[in-house]
Formats: structure tokens, C-alpha cells, sequence
């Protein structure tokens, strides 16, 4: 069993971004097995450092991550993209990243990815004015097809967002699924990223067939401060439900 933990889960939780995997460890750090080094803005990814206290608990886990930037820059042949692949591959010889996810959307030449030697997933992206595609598993079947250098990041709040069942992901890509983001959501069709204890029984039961796959866990949540320690129950639920390991039959 394999759960680990976004930082972008507790980010309301902790001012210092630097010391996000510090405040997971204190508050968390026995109940996972590894963690999510999350960023959303490149600038964010740019100033962030790794203290000696995060390198020691992180090397202690068996399942660490990085969710590259989103905003900020495109990935392909540019200075922007060299500096933020270079920093990734510096963070991997001190942590030895597992897996390295990317939107889709934001890149523009696939080959620099391949080329980087990183283990690199991509993810499937919830809907907007601004971002359409990559979103159903169609789309993702034909990707690899051309590119089966890349593993699938399932994000499961992403897919209810757009109304598919995560069985739908599953019957199509499950062999290529190297991890899954492990969310719900609280209204149908919202990519708010809610916590499985927070959603309705009917939404946790469309979710069970995850827990089937025998893949990495990596909760990855939207908690208001004052509602982070309800990752505990979180994560206490996400276990129980791996021990029962859902009703999925392909």
C-alpha cells in the first residue's frame, strides 16, 4: 500500500513553502510513505529550497514526486523550460524523484521531455474556457500510441469534473496509469478537489475502482486551514478503502 501526500494539500496549512515537508512530517509523517513536491507557479518553483531536515525525511519514504510548474512556462526548446527540467534533475539526485507530472497543455515540444531522463508522467486536466483537451481517455490512448516514452497521472477529481467514471480511465489506460491523484469532489462536475470524507457515499463508490489498481496513492486535496488535520481521517479512510480494495472487474 502506497499513499502519499501532495504539499499541495496543506499549502493553507503552512506559510513557509520551504517548509511544507517539514510540516507534513510533523503532522502526518508516520500514516504515508511518500510525498508530492507540488508547484504551481514557476516563480514559486524558482525561489523554493529543500532544508537538510526534508532531504533526511524524504529519503526515508519510498514514493516522492514532483509536480512541475504550471504557469509560468512552456515546456519545449526554451530558456524558461531548460531552467526549471535542470532544477528537477538537481532535486532528483538528492531525492530520487519517482515520477514527474506535467499538464499537458503546457507543453510544446514532447521530445525535450523524453530527453531530460526524468520519469515523467502526463496528467488528465479537468475542463475551463482555456484549456480544453486532454481530458478523455480517448485523447490519452492516441498520445501514447505516439509517445509510449510517458506514463498517465490519473487525476480522479479531474475526470468527475468532466463526467466520466474513473472506470472509463481504467478499461482504456490502466496499464499505462504509473499513479493516481486521489481526490473527489464535492459537486458534480467541480474540480474543487475534495476530500473523500467530505463527499457524498455515491461519489466515493464511483471512485472504489482505483483502489483495485494497486497503484501509488497520492492524495492531492483542496483543505482550508483550519480543515487540515481532516487529512488525518483522510488518509485513514483511503486505507481502509485500499484494504477492500474496491469492486472493479474489467
Amino acid at each position: 500500500m502506497t499513499i502519499s501526500l501532495s504539499t499541495g494539500s496543506i499549502r493553507f496549512g503552512c506559510d513557509n513553502r520551504n517548509k511544507l515537508t517539514e510540516f507534513i512530517e510533523d503532522n502526518f509523517g508516520k500514516s504515508i510513505n511518500g510525498i508530492e513536491l507540488c508547484f504551481i507557479l514557476k516563480n514559486d518553483f524558482d525561489e523554493f529550497e529543500l532544508t537538510e531536515k526534508s532531504i533526511s525525511f524524504l529519503n526515508s519514504l519510498q514514493f516522492n514526486t514532483l509536480h512541475a510548474p504550471v504557469k509560468g512556462v512552456r515546456y519545449g526548446k526554451n530558456n524558461g523550460s531548460k531552467e526549471v527540467l535542470e532544477k528537477i534533475l538537481a532535486i532528483n539526485k538528492l531525492i530520487d524523484l519517482k515520477q514527474v507530472v506535467l499538464h499537458p497543455h503546457g507543453v510544446d515540444d514532447f521530445s525535450v521531455l523524453v530527453k531530460s531522463g526524468l520519469n515523467i508522467c502526463i496528467e488528465n486536466l479537468p475542463d475551463g474556457e482555456k484549456r480544453k483537451g486532454w481530458q478523455f481517455p480517448k485523447e490519452f490512448q492516441d498520445f501514447f500510441n505516439k509517445w509510449p516514452q510517458f506514463g498517465f497521472c490519473f487525476d480522479v477529481n479531474h475526470a468527475l469534473a468532466n463526467g466520466v467514471e474513473p472506470s472509463e480511465f481504467i478499461s482504456l489506460l490502466g496499464e499505462k496509469i504509473a499513479y493516481i491523484h486521489l481526490n473527489a469532489t464535492a459537486k458534480p462536475g467541480n474540480a474543487d478537489h475534495a476530500l473523500l470524507v467530505d463527499s457524498a457515499k455515491e461519489i466515493v463508490e464511483k471512485i472504489k475502482p482505483v483502489f483495485a489498481l494497486n497503484k501509488p496513492l497520492v492524495i492531492e486535496v483542496k483543505v482550508e486551514k483550519e480543515k487540515i488535520l481532516l487529512i488525518r481521517k483522510e488518509i485513514e479512510l483511503v486505507k481502509k478503502l485500499v484494504e477492500e480494495k474496491g469492486d472493479f472487474v474489467e
